[in-house]
């Protein structure tokens, strides 16, 4: 394309012409000679004519004007086309100020040059000044066309570039969307260049680890490709391409080995089999077929990019080195090291004549050798090539970018298998401080599903397994105190924890605009939700495209959050700050579990901090396949209470309060209900034992809103018709009655869901106490007790809530056995369309309201009606804030699936929710022992006992009446006790 800038000169250097000089004559000649080359692409001699064009110029001092400036910037754009980008850059370079003077700051000739000289920048990782430059391009179109013009929308997307490029994917996601609802509005969603920048946002979301929604954009993209060129056309085969890319991150390599041979047809007709592009798509399918362990293949159809690339672009040009590269990574998988270092050693002499060696692809190239020399044991030449890489990208890129970190975990990797333990800590310890502080910087601009992508696919394995095993290894007072702040305080319980952060920010702020936001998305996932519920067939919107709006309503309140305050201030805690709300007979344990190496078995450690340590302690409890050999009760023998509490026996001498956040099956287990470990007691008996979500409580800034009354429910009908109430069941068979059931039992087969009479004694018990403790109370039974009543609360602003009723939680393997039945469409959520996991586990277990009977028999529920199931996922989108005491009179509330961020169950559920203190169960308890309990716990409560004191007089009194009750069937294996079932969580007032 001829330069517009050239093409204004040529009439202003028309009237010029008359009464030149010899020198002026010669630039005449230059000047019609480039002009006529430049014109017809010949290159080479517009090049030849156009640089002494240039340099008789500045010979006779002529004023840089506007032809110069024209004359230069189209030397320059050809120089680039010939791929000679140093000498483009030189002439941008020297040009961006002289065209500044000429055209003016605001002139948009000035914006191309300098976004050309922004994109040279970028090209060789000076990402620093492309983004100077790209934000100056910016402002400048802002200013001129507005933000609806496409060159705006162009700007956009290529500071969303440069942002990815330094790593942060989400102010490129930002970005990137932005430049995409501008060609959305300015051009429709069926023009090729809003394809282009769907393209550029599914590349940035892949970079995140979220290829699901990195292939929803991409598919998307492709369809408009293909309705508006055709499905033989170079871009329709590129997003081709680029799609197979996604499923190969997800792990579908056969679709993606589908896609690419696709992809690479049409390229070998349209573009032919000597282009670079049917190169990349080769290479494309090269990796697919190698990660599905065709090596052989892999390297044949690598070998052919190599030698196309070697044809077309020459030794030295970056796109050959990368081939070179690829090969390597082939034959490295095949055990060929030798041909593996050399190939890579190939590929980085080009990266450092061609890039230099200050440039990520250089660093690349060190970093892939040197993981090629650790296969083969040289571990001393992989750490020197590691540390080079190391420096480079920090020089390059930062101490925040994910490839540094990277390379400080292969470093940490070398120096281990040298048995340098001290080092492998060092090199562990700055990746997990690098990756905190990006972790930190992009969960301010994700949605949540998006955070949890990112945390499980790139860091939860070097915070909770990794960094573990290191410290097991090296225990030094830093390394303990490292494990302390950045697994437990930073790494359990943050995707949660940032979550109730962000949502608390925006509710609080106070500001109309954003609140209104929040409200409208709270809408759009309540449709969400209920249009999963129901089978594919039957949904009447489109789930996929009202899931991207909501990521995008999320990503937008995610930002705007950030002027109300800090999201991040309780995961920022360190251990110091645990110690300073510790009196000296106090302890704080974090039970910390991770992978045995080179075992099938997990190692269960405790980390104790007290008044006066200079650092975290560390002990070694037992591993996971002791626990499972335990064959008596935990509650009546002190078997498990040795392996935990008696191996911390000397970090407890002197300590009166326990504060323990569990890890693993102690979730699942209420270790402070077991006995004393030597002393015929209870730990009870000795210990004041606070379970905590995380130490951190102790510490953190806790919801301050204003709260008052309590609501009760219980005697809630469940058999209630749909169309008229009726009254509750009191005929329960010869049926023990319990609150829950077992998902494979037949308690509920046939039988329905039995009415809980000791419920509604329970309730009106409780209501008493409380009424004479002058707390305002409502009470909710019968068939006034529905699902509806509850959610009505969000918002209401209660200081306490009791629900008496039957509670359920089921394993992923019981939900799909249970989904197979009529009626239960509420677990629809916890299959392959759920968007991420806590999607999938928290629609696993709820509480149960009147009516409830008829979603499990499958009565239809009419359209708008809560169907008297309700689950965690649903609880956590209600607004709870200021419930200081949550009680879960029900069985399994306690249970839900274990994960490194916490249990997924309802007390996720609630504390999303804003619950601070919640009272649940660990397993089927007896109506009666949960009525007695319940009882007896209010009772201390409004006494004037603080909430673990009245729990705990609550238990001893179940406990010295526990054989009255009997047991179930299925808690006879271990003899279960009814009083030590229910567990206390985050009950820290003293």
């Amino acid at each position: 394309m001829i330069s517009a800038l050239l093409l204004g000169t040529v009439s202003l250097f028309a009237q010029a012409k008359d009464g030149m000089s010899n020198i002026e004559d010669s630039i005449s000649v230059y000047y019609d000679s480039f002009f006529k080359y430049f014109r017809e692409e010949d290159n080479e001699r517009a090049i030849y004519y156009g640089s002494r064009l240039k340099d008789k110029w500045e010979e006779a001092k002529w004023e840089k004007d506007s032809i110069y400036c024209g004359i230069a910037y189209a030397l320059a754009n050809l120089y680039n086309v010939e791929g000679r980008p140093e000498l483009s850059a030189s002439i941008l370079t020297e040009l961006a100020p002289t065209a500044k003077t000429v055209f003016g700051d605001n002139s948009l000739d000035y914006v191309e040059i300098i976004s050309d000289l922004a994109h040279y920048h970028s090209a060789f990782a000076n990402y620093t000044e492309a983004m100077r430059l790209g934000m100056e391009v910016l402002n400048i179109r802002k200013k001129v066309l507005g933000t609806e013009h496409p060159e705006y929308a162009i700007a956009l997307g290529n500071l969303a570039h440069y942002k990815s490029a330094l790593g942060n994917y989400a102010e490129a996601i930002r970005l990137g969307t932005e430049a995409m609802e501008i060609r959305k509005r300015t051009v429709g969603t069926e023009h090729p260049d809003y394809a282009a920048a769907l393209s550029n946002l599914a590349h940035y979301y892949s970079e995140t680890g979220n290829n699901s929604e990195a292939a929803v954009l991409g598919t998307e993209a492709l369809e408009i490709y293909k309705k508006a060129y055709g499905t033989e056309h170079p871009d329709y085969a590129l997003a081709l391409g680029n799609l197979g890319n996604y499923y190969s991150n997800l792990g579908n390599y056969e679709e993606a080995i589908r896609l690419g041979i696709e992809a690479i047809e049409i390229k070998k007709r349209v573009l032919g089999t000597e282009h670079p592009d049917y190169a990349t798509a080769l290479s494309n399918l090269a990796h697919d077929l190698a990660a599905l362990g065709d090596y052989t293949e892999a390297i044949r159809l690598g070998t052919k990019a190599i030698e196309i690339r070697k044809k077309v672009l020459g030794t030295e040009h970056p796109a050959y080195a990368t081939a070179l590269s690829n090969l390597a990574t082939y034959l490295s998988e095949t055990g060929d090291y030798a041909e593996a270092i050399r190939l890579g050693t190939e590929a980085m002499e080009i990266r450092k004549k061609v890039l230099g060696t200050e440039h990520p692809d250089y660093a690349m190239s060190l970093n892939n050798i040197a993981a090629d020399y650790s296969d083969i044991g040289n571990f001393t030449e992989a750490i020197r090539l590691g540390k080079e890489a190391n420096e480079i990208y920090k020089r390059m890129l930062g101490t925040e970018h994910p490839d540094y970190a990277a390379v400080l975990s292969n470093l940490a990797s070398y120096y281990s298998s040298l048995g340098n333990h001290a080092e492998e800590f060092s090199c562990i310890n700055q990746s997990l401080e690098s990756s905190r502080q990006y972790v930190l910087s992009s969960f301010s601009e994700l949605s949540p599903e998006l955070q949890e992508t990112l945390w499980n696919e790139n860091y939860e394995y070097m915070f909770n397994i990794a960094l573990p095993m290191t410290v097991f290894r090296y225990q030094t007072n830093g390394s303990v105190a490292a494990l302390y702040d950045k697994t437990a305080l930073f790494s359990k319980g943050i995707l949660l924890n940032t979550g109730i952060a962000m949502r608390q920010l925006i509710i609080e702020s106070g500001d109309p605009a954003i609140i209104a936001k929040y409200d409208a998305l709270s809408a759009n996932v309540g449709i969400y939700e209920e249009q999963m519920e129901m089978p594919v067939q039957e949904r009447s919107i489109d789930t996929d495209s009202l899931h991207t709006v909501i990521q995008r309503q999320e990503m937008e309140l995610a930002r705007e959050s950030k002027v109300f305050g800090d999201y991040s201030s309780n995961i920022r805690l360190n251990w110091k700050d645990i110690q300073k709300r510790l009196d000296k007979d106090d302890i704080a344990i974090e039970f910390i579990t991770f992978p045995l190496f080179e075992t099938d078995s997990t190692m269960y450690v405790a980390l104790t901090v007290r008044k006066g340590y200079k650092a975290p302690h560390m002990t070694t409890l037992f591993e996971k396949n002791e626990l499972g050999a335990i064959n008596t009760s935990l509650y009546k023998r002190p078997e498990l209470s040795r392996m935990v509490w008696g191996r911390l026996a000397s970090e407890l001498e002197g300590v009166k309060d326990i504060f323990f956040s569990p890890s693993g099956e102690l979730y699942n287990i209420a270790i402070e209900s077991v006995p004393h470990w030597e002393k015929d007691c209870m730990m009870s008996d000795m210990f004041n034992l606070y379970r905590l979500s995380s130490t951190r409580e102790l510490a953190m800034a806790h919801d301050k809103t204003k709260s008052d009354g309590a609501v009760v429910y219980g005697g809630i009908n469940y058999d209630t018709e749909v169309s008229a109430m009726g009254t509750p069941r009191t005929d329960t068979g010869t049926l023990l009655a319990q609150r829950g059931f077992v998902a494979d039992s037949t308690t509920y087969r046939g039988g329905g869901w039995p009415y809980l009479k000791g419920t509604l004694e329970e309730a009106d018990e409780v209501c008493e106490i409380l009424k004479h403790s002058k707390t305002k109370v409502s009470k909710i039974t019968g068939t006034d007790a529905t699902e509806t009543t509850l959610k009505d609360l969000s918002g209401k602003r209660k200081r306490m809530l009791h629900i008496a009723t039957h509670g359920f939680y089921w394993s992923e393997t019981d939900a799909r056995r249970q989904k197979r039945r009529e009626g239960m469409r509420f677990l629809n959520m916890g299959d392959a369309q759920a968007n991420y996991v806590e999607d999938k586990a928290m629609t696993r277990s709820g509480l149960l309201f009147s009516g409830a009977e008829n979603t499990f028999s499958g009565v239809a529920i009419p359209a708008g009606v809560d169907d008297g199931v309700l689950t965690a996922q649903e609880i956590s989108r209600l607004d709870l804030r200021g419930l200081d005491l949550l009680v879960l009179s029900a069985c399994q509330t306690g249970l839900g699936e274990i994960t490194g961020d916490g249990v997924f169950g309802l007390q996720r559920g609630f504390k999303k929710a804003g619950a601070r203190t919640i009272v649940m169960s660990l397993w089927s308890v007896s109506d009666n022992a949960t009525k007695d309990l319940m009882t007896q716990f209010y009772t201390a409560l409004a006494a004037g006992k603080n909430k673990r004191q009245a729990f705990a007089e609550a238990q001893r009194y179940l406990k010295e009446h526990d054989s009255d009750y009997g047991y179930f069937p299925s808690s006879l294996r271990l003899r279960r006790p009814h009083w030590a079932a229910f567990i206390m969580l985050d009950g820290t007032d003293r």
